[in-house]
């Protein structure tokens, strides 16, 4: 059994808000504890020696799952060095994710309250409402660490090819836009993670900032996430405008950037991505540099939007998806999506089932009725028709 994945030596992830740490963004989350080496210490090790010889570490589970499933893992899309280094330090070059917090104007169906604001309202969730994240702030830990980190950040980045800045939403934060202040990033390719949801004053503070980003020499990608076009993408994204961010789409596309569009895929994304891939291609002569599609991020919390038993019934779509890609030279990062897509058509016909049909629309008409948002049946008239057949199989 091969467990190797480069992601524990190449991949850094920061939460700033709360100064934790991990490798690969599917792990758990450690507190940064003041002189320590975070990113090689004995946890750290144990884990590569783990993937070297062989053995499951449980850091890993999110992987194991989908791949005891019969799903390609984010792990198993990945690029392999060849040969694999028996080494236990980490790779250089490296990518770091730093995450600057939980501020977010939307309250994506699937979110919570460690990653949107706007859910930690809802939720009356003291720790992560935006008072109870500023606390972090003023703690012993904090004032020790947070140096630290920047000096650590300062010394890292020629070992460093991608940063990557996620949130909540990145462009709504001082704490972004004050980092970029204090640390001069020059000659990497710097990622934003973003909603493209973003306010006319905000959209002009991020172009001044991707401007200073591109006169030291970053290449600057937007990695922006969509689960749909108009209304399919505003559902399940609530508190989003796809007029704005269809007009942000082609604001910052006019600059010298790298726009890309990110699926996070749940059972009602599948409905939608054929509609964002032909988006992004009609897109592409508006922009400077051409669009891309990202690799997709494969949702399995809440359970009820757990995409797994769908995919199938959409079989048609991941056909035409693919041709749209290949005949078009459609850019992807890596293959993955591609590799995805593949998987997805050589899956073995079928339908969801009663249990999983009857979970998600009793988790569909809860989530409407506690948070509002047009009829969803009619919003996702393939996935209710779906629904509608494989009620009426099982009555017959």
């Amino acid at each position: 059994m091969d467990t190797y994945c480069k992601r524990s030596w190449d991949w850094y992830l920061v939460d700033i808000d709360r100064l934790y740490w991990k490798m690969c963004c599917l792990t758990t989350w450690n507190t940064m504890e003041p002189d320590t080496d975070w990113f090689n210490g004995e946890h750290m090790r144990t884990r590569r020696l783990d993937h070297l010889k062989n053995r499951r570490h449980a850091d890993c589970n999110v992987c194991w799952l989908q791949e005891d499933r019969g799903q390609l893992s984010p792990r198993r899309l990945l690029p392999r060095p060849d040969p694999i280094s028996q080494a236990l330090d980490p790779y250089s070059p490296a990518m770091l994710e730093i995450t600057m917090g939980n501020l977010c104007d939307l309250a994506c169906r699937y979110c919570s309250s460690v990653h949107s604001s706007v859910w930690a309202q809802r939720e009356q969730d003291s720790h992560n409402i935006k008072l109870g994240r500023s606390h972090t702030r003023t703690d012993d830990r904090y004032k020790k660490v947070f140096p630290q980190f920047q000096q650590w950040l300062r010394d890292k980045i020629p070992d460093l090819n991608q940063v990557w800045f996620t949130g909540g939403e990145v462009t709504l934060m001082d704490s972004f836009y004050d980092l970029l202040d204090s640390v001069r990033f020059q000659n990497l390719n710097i990622g934003i993670s973003t909603n493209l949801n973003t306010p006319d004053a905000y959209a002009e503070r991020l172009s001044q900032a991707i401007q200073r980003l591109l006169q030291d020499g970053n290449n600057v990608m937007l990695r922006v996430s969509m689960d749909g076009v108009g209304d399919q993408n505003d559902w399940q994204r609530q508190g989003s405008d796809w007029s704005r961010i269809e007009k942000n789409w082609y604001r910052f596309g006019s600059m010298n950037v790298e726009l890309g569009a990110a699926f996070t895929v749940t059972a009602l994304t599948l409905e939608g991505m054929l509609d964002v891939a032909k988006f992004v291609l009609q897109s592409r002569y508006r922009l400077v540099r051409p669009p891309t599609l990202y690799q997709i991020n494969t949702v399995l919390w809440p359970t009820a939007l757990d995409p797994s038993e769908w995919i199938s019934a959409f079989r048609d779509q991941w056909i035409l998806l693919l041709e749209l890609i290949e005949q078009n030279d459609l850019r992807m990062v890596e293959d993955n999506l591609a590799r995805s897509l593949r998987d997805w058509i050589d899956a073995p016909p079928g339908l969801p089932s009663m249990d999983q049909v009857k979970r998600m629309t009793v988790w569909l008409d809860d989530a409407q009725h506690r948070w509002g948002g047009q009829n969803w049946r009619s919003v996702y008239p393939r996935i209710d028709a779906i629904c509608q057949q494989v009620l009426l199989q099982h009555a017959a």
